[in-house]
């Protein structure tokens, strides 16, 4: 069977969250009204990029139910715009749909008991019959980067379920989730009879329709993979690792990450101090801090703190040189093993250094704001293209993870992992070999930092979509995996670290 930008059974609506859609004149946008958390009241909009005023009634009239199919959506369009081609009509969907998907308002569907030839009718009130009805299944995204596309042709030869793809129980449903992609397929109450189709590659007996039609509803959506065509930089991703990438990484999806104290009224916390193990207690002798191990090292190490606010003064662009040079920048390069090698004063498993440090600039005397790649083989700072907004994001997603809001802090430093680095050598532990790396690097910085007399705060979360957007790097090739917060000197009253 082929398939052309549609199929009989699929469709598109919006999500539950988006309560309004309208268009400003002035403004010349698609604006949605959309709730934020379980806060009905708390709404702000979002703007579409969709200058036209033409189909923005029709996504309105998706508020509140699931949307329509694909098919007529595409038969709306071909009306609005007569004068343009199948083709044109095709991209002019697939970019609405993809705009929609940006804010991730837009979610997809399957259902079996849609009619392709239903004709599209308008209502007194001028909108579109829409489905009412739950369909079988639908898709959640968890991610800004994810979309499915309008066209994507014939199911590949050989593809079979995503080695990433896995089911679980969320709730009272059933859940087909890729971590790879950050988004999950979820199957309502009369939607379990869609599942040995999923792991049967599309050839298990079952009552729907046409579960060809299915199998390729799951190749647009990108649970299906052809394992011939995997890149060397993905093959070097196990399962266990993306997983846990995506779900201890910020992606903005609607799980709960941060400060929640979800035990407080469960059980109590336990003790900083486990309980004597045996009665055989040694002593230990303790440096004399006024003696000879009272050097400046150990000094360095009492001293150091997590200071969580911008210095007195902003940083400068010899304080970054400094830095950078006592922590990450390369002393050597050499081969080992068929590889090539590299020399820090920070420590990593096989000399590989996976790592690379991007600086997220906001206040720097001598360095304008911007995103910089360190390049640790010339100590020198590559600018690359700015994007005022990510920057302001990347900067405020720092302070989140502090627990502050302004002011915004000088420097985000970010450290990205190229893992296929590790997993040319190590197989099944290059991601947590990666964390390890990002761990030894943060205390460096600490320790540097602190010598040097900055404000240095090492943070607990991030979001790997953000860095993707500034760099335009696929995440499989490199993706960031920890923060640093480096701020200016601060005054000798300053003192809120831990």
């Amino acid at each position: 069977m082929r398939f052309s930008s549609s199929d009989p059974y699929t469709g598109v609506g919006l999500s539950p969250a988006v309560k309004a859609v309208r268009y400003d004149e002035n403004a010349g946008f698609m604006y949605l009204e959309v709730t934020q958390g379980e806060d009905e009241s708390a709404r702000y909009d979002v703007a579409i990029s969709w200058p036209d005023r033409r189909l923005v009634d029709v996504v309105a009239s998706w508020v509140g139910n699931w949307g329509m199919g694909i098919d007529a959506l595409l038969r709306v369009a071909t009306d609005t715009f007569p004068d343009m081609s199948s083709d044109d009509i095709d991209r002019t969907v697939d970019f609405l749909l993809a705009q929609l998907s940006k804010p991730q308002a837009l979610r997809w569907w399957f259902a079996p008991d849609l009619i392709a030839n239903t004709d599209v009718e308008k209502t007194e009130d001028h909108l579109w019959v829409v489905r009412t009805k739950a369909p079988l299944c639908h898709l959640e995204s968890m991610s800004r980067l994810y979309c499915a596309p309008l066209v994507i042709g014939d199911v590949s030869d050989g593809a079979v379920l995503s080695r990433f793809a896995f089911v679980r129980r969320d709730g009272d449903k059933t859940v087909l989730e890729n971590p790879e992609l950050f988004v999950k397929l979820v199957f309502g109450g009369d939607g379990a009879a869609l599942l040995p189709v999923v792991f049967s590659g599309g050839t298990a007996q079952s009552d729907l329709p046409n579960q060809t039609v299915f199998w390729h509803f799951l190749w647009r959506c990108g649970f299906l993979e052809v394992p011939q065509q995997e890149a060397p930089d993905r093959k070097c991703w196990g399962f266990h690792e993306q997983l846990f990438h995506s779900h201890t990484r910020g992606f903005l999806g609607p799980r709960t990450v941060g400060v929640t104290y979800r035990f407080r009224d469960e059980v109590p916390s336990p003790p900083a101090h486990k309980p004597p193990m045996s009665a055989d207690k040694i002593p230990l002798t303790r440096p004399d801090a006024d003696g000879e191990q009272g050097s400046p090292f150990y000094q360095v190490l009492d001293a150091r703190k997590s200071v969580r606010t911008c210095g007195e003064s902003p940083l400068t662009l010899d304080d970054v040189g400094n830095f950078l040079w006592r922590t990450v920048a390369t002393r050597a390069t050499f081969q080992g093993g068929g590889q090539e090698l590299i020399s820090r004063s920070v420590p990593a498993g096989g000399s590989i250094h996976e790592l690379e440090f991007y600086l997220v600039i906001n206040r720097c005397e001598d360095l304008v704001p911007g995103i910089y790649h360190y390049r640790g083989s010339d100590h020198a700072l590559y600018l690359l293209p700015d994007r005022a907004n990510i920057r302001n994001a990347l900067l405020a997603t720092a302070n989140g993870s502090m627990g502050v809001t302004e002011p915004m802090p000088d420097c985000v430093i970010v450290m990205a992992t190229r893992l296929l680095r590790l997993g040319w050598k190590y197989e099944g532990l290059p991601y947590r070999l990666s964390l390890l790396h990002a761990g030894v690097v943060m205390e460096a910085f600490y320790l540097v930092a602190t010598e040097m007399g900055l404000s240095p705060c090492a943070t607990g979360g991030g979001d790997s979509a953000l860095f993707a957007l500034a760099t335009g790097i696929a995440m499989s090739d490199e993706t960031s995996i920890a923060e640093f917060v480096l701020n200016g000197r601060k005054s000798s009253a300053q003192d809120n670290g831990l």
